[in-house]
């Protein structure tokens, strides 16, 4: 069973990786901001966002980070987790309400 498990998990990250690919040669490049101005603007915005998942609570940051930087469906991140499904999806909604409400005044 075990096995059968470990097996089924790198096949889904294949398909992920495989999609990943596909979808970023699809996208094209986001154009580089053209002035200094624009630059400190952009590293403004990426630290204010860094601060704001830093205030998140552990278990909340933990879910989004597997989501948005592994790649993780919210079931994959329950199983990682050994936590209930439904907790998974409350700990991220939670933490994504946090985040537009700390982040508001970036989005216009």
């Amino acid at each position: 069973m075990t096995r059968s498990r470990a097996i089924d998990r790198l096949r889904r990250r294949g398909r992920s990786v495989r999609l990943l690919k596909t979808w970023h040669e699809a996208t094209p490049p986001a154009p580089a901001p053209a002035s200094p101005l624009e630059r400190l603007s952009a590293e403004q915005c990426a630290e204010r966002v860094r601060g704001a998942l830093a205030e998140l609570p552990q278990a909340e940051r933990q879910v989004l980070e597997l989501a948005y930087y592994k790649g993780l469906s919210q079931a994959e991140i329950a199983a990682d987790l050994d936590t209930p499904l439904g907790t998974v999806k409350s700990r991220s909604r939670r933490a994504l309400m946090t985040l537009k409400r700390a982040l508001e005044d970036l989005t216009g």
